[in-house]
């Protein structure tokens, strides 16, 4: 059941990636019409990155998933004690937020 709850998830992710992929071409278009080739190429850049995400997420089933986001968690520790701090700091920042408004 969580499987498909993650498969539809991702879907709808993959969704709104493709769309803002469609979004950053756009833009990437109108840079090179406007004389910024520099910068149309990093639009450009990061639109195939998002064709590539959401082709991932939409060929990729929950464990592939898991099993990516445990291979590339190994050796960065640091990397997940930072994003564990911060969406700390975020969820605190929300509650205090919360409960100061219903006062």
């Amino acid at each position: 059941m969580i499987g498909q709850a993650v498969d539809r998830g991702s879907d709808l992710l993959a969704d709104r990636v493709e769309h803002y992929t469609n979004v950053a071409r756009d833009i990437g278009d109108t840079l090179r019409e406007r004389g910024e080739p520099a910068a149309a190429d990093l639009v450009q850049t990061v639109s195939k990155r998002g064709n590539e995400i959401a082709r991932y997420l939409r060929t990729s089933d929950a464990a592939q998933m898991w099993s990516d986001a445990q291979d590339f968690a190994r050796g960065r520790t640091w990397l997940l004690t930072g994003v564990g701090l911060v969406s700390g700091l975020a969820l605190a920042r929300t509650v205090r937020t919360a409960a100061g408004s219903g006062a």
